[in-house]
């Protein structure tokens, strides 16, 4: 069976994954500037309503994965509090100024959480090695590597997932994510080998208190609002049930 991990950004999102099929959730905040920390209010929110498992986003800031000291130090304190509050995983990842791997961090992460899941998000996509990448992050006790194979969609790096997949040799898993849609879903899973799908399956929803006034805006996006779309979960999730089956 194929492991189907959805995004959540909101409490009602755990709902729908529960009821539509996902094996796990992602919770993160700001969807739209490639997920953020969330808050501890809705790390408690998902766990009240969600028996599944939740890994949290560990992403202070946009801008890139290389932090200060003082950054890192709060990525350790929202860990701890996001572990406290009931996440079953954290979602990082930790470059140096150099853009390679910073295994010092990573090893630290997994020193202060040694029960936890770790997974080092797509920022895995701009190092310069990824084979060296992989047998890095195993060493230093990561669990798995979101990847779309260093391209725009997991469709477009299916090649390479698959590649670096051979080389994790099953000591991490490799999730294949961007671009997964219920109508490529079976294929990426397919073409990549991966026991593992992420996806953020999202529909946007106009903001109904801008009924008076359509059109305005309190920041520089539309106010529009990100919900998990349920049906798509459901076809993804029945698209994945038939791989290894035929027509």
């Amino acid at each position: 069976m194929i492991h189907l991990q959805v995004i959540a950004t909101a409490p009602d999102d755990c709902l729908v994954a529960q009821a539509c099929g996902a094996d796990s959730i992602e919770l993160c905040s700001a969807l739209e500037l490639g997920g953020l920390t969330p808050s501890i209010g809705l790390m408690h929110a998902a766990r009240r309503l969600s028996s599944l498992p939740i890994h949290a986003m560990l992403r202070p800031r946009p801008g890139g994965s290389v932090y200060t000291e003082n950054e890192f130090a709060l990525i350790l304190e929202d860990a701890a509090a996001l572990v406290n509050a009931g996440c079953n995983g954290l979602v990082c990842a930790f470059v140096t100024a150099a853009g390679q791997l910073d295994e010092s961090r990573c090893r630290q992460l997994r020193a202060q959480f040694p029960e936890q899941l770790l997974t080092y998000h797509r920022a895995f996509d701009l190092l310069p090695n990824p084979a060296e990448a992989i047998l890095a992050l195993r060493k230093c006790g990561f669990n798995g590597v979101l990847t779309s194979g260093r391209q725009a969609t997991a469709l477009e790096g299916a090649a390479a997932i698959r590649a670096l997949r051979a080389q994790a040799e099953g000591a991490l898993v490799v999730i294949a994510g961007s671009g997964v849609t219920p109508d490529n879903a079976r294929v990426i899973a397919e073409a990549t080998g991966c026991t593992a799908l992420h996806g953020s399956f999202s529909k946007y929803v106009d903001d109904p208190s801008l009924a008076a006034l359509p059109g305005y805006r309190f920041g520089t996006q539309p106010e529009r609002m990100r919900v998990l779309d349920g049906e798509q979960v459901r076809a993804a999730r029945a698209a994945l049930d038939t791989v290894g089956s035929t027509r």
